[in-house]
């Protein structure tokens, strides 16, 4: 049995502990929705993200978000969502077509450190076609910079009108050897990005677009 003593300093203890600030909470997810074109694009936005920059310049729409406190210009990781008007009407313009050619513009930046990997394809819950592709250099960059490692989990997606696609970008060390996937590091990332989902507009609805973001 504690002495009157021990009980005293314990109930002290406790006390100072519960005076302590409580640690920050982690931000939470939410869900981000545009209506880019033809169609609503909606996918979860990790929290800790903001974003910094959006731009519609008439065929091509895009979006970014980047760590809280970091920029567009400078970035260890980037949430990208762009959209190709009337591209699907292109019959080649296929989402693994579109994976494809920007794997062929990593590869042109470090033909000796590039890397990339088929994730998934298939259809998206909301049922268009998709295809999610990792690509990689293992060194890049433009003088005077230094050189760095980049690589991206890219998902494109046809919709009925339009390509889109969801990105997730991560920039760190740069290397002398071509990256390897790492599903333990890329998977939370593709997971957390979900879901991913095509909505058809509704007239009349503005944001947050709950048709999109709380569909029965």
């Amino acid at each position: 049995m504690l002495s009157l003593r021990a009980l005293a300093s314990l109930l002290a203890s406790l006390s100072a502990l519960s005076a302590l600030p409580a640690a920050a909470a982690e931000p939470a997810s939410r869900v981000a929705v545009s209506p880019i074109y033809s169609q609503l694009l909606a996918h979860s936005l990790p929290g800790g993200f903001q974003v910094a920059y959006e731009n519609d310049s008439g065929p091509e729409y895009i979006r970014e978000a980047v760590p809280l406190g970091q920029t567009v210009q400078k970035w260890t990781q980037m949430i990208t969502v762009t959209g190709a008007k009337g591209l699907a009407a292109n019959p080649d313009a296929t989402p693994r077509r579109f994976v494809e050619v920007m794997a062929a513009g990593f590869k042109k930046a470090c033909p000796d450190t590039f890397a990339a990997q088929l994730v998934h394809e298939g259809n998206l819950p909301s049922g268009q076609p998709a295809v999610t592709a990792w690509m990689a250099c293992g060194a890049t960059g433009d003088a005077p910079d230094p050189l760095r490692s980049e690589a991206a989990l890219v998902t494109a997606i046809q919709g009925a009108a339009d390509i889109y696609s969801v990105q997730w970008s991560m920039r760190g060390a740069a290397s002398k050897t071509a990256p390897q996937f790492d599903d333990a590091v890329w998977g939370p990332r593709f997971k957390a990005l979900m879901p991913i989902r095509v909505c058809n507009l509704v007239k009349g609805e503005k944001a947050p677009y709950p048709s999109c973001t709380n569909p029965r």
